[in-house]
């Protein structure tokens, strides 16, 4: 068989053997193509500052908040995000993700997709991978009640 036979096969299926002939239909379903890398998005939120750190090494993103925020800080003085934020990775490695607060602040939760606590572990697959952090205050503006 020639490699051109052979790659066209690849794409048919064998559906039924008569009388020593095999018949080919194209097949029914589309099969999904993986990328040898996938890319692994941290979006931080919260009134809080801290930093998500990956393991491989690839994300280090910072949120900082500035003090008093959002009741009392100066005026043009916002929340601003630093570092890299998105990485790509094999397709399949576990990433660990570990959240970890600034001074004044604490980690309300990190998901994976799965967990909420830090360190998490997020398995890189095609298509979208987010993790979402919060951090906020020590003075309890995120808690509940």
């Amino acid at each position: 068989m020639n490699d051109r036979f052979r790659r066209g096969l690849g794409r048919l299926a064998a559906v039924m053997v008569l009388g020593g002939a095999v018949l080919l239909l194209p097949t029914t379903s589309a099969v999904a193509q993986t990328s040898a890398s996938s890319t692994v998005s941290v979006w931080i939120d919260g009134w809080g500052s801290g930093t998500v750190t990956s393991r491989p090494a690839g994300i280090n993103c910072h949120l900082a908040t500035p003090v008093g925020y959002p009741y009392e800080h100066a005026a043009g003085e916002d929340q601003s995000i630093s570092g890299t934020c998105h990485a790509d990775f094999p397709v399949g490695t576990a990433v660990t993700l570990t959240a970890t607060p600034d001074a004044g602040s604490e980690l309300n939760y990190l998901d994976c997709g799965g967990g909420m606590a830090s360190p998490c572990t997020r398995t890189v697959a095609s298509g979208y991978n987010g993790v979402w952090a919060m951090f906020c205050p020590r003075d309890g503006l995120c808690s509940a009640g």
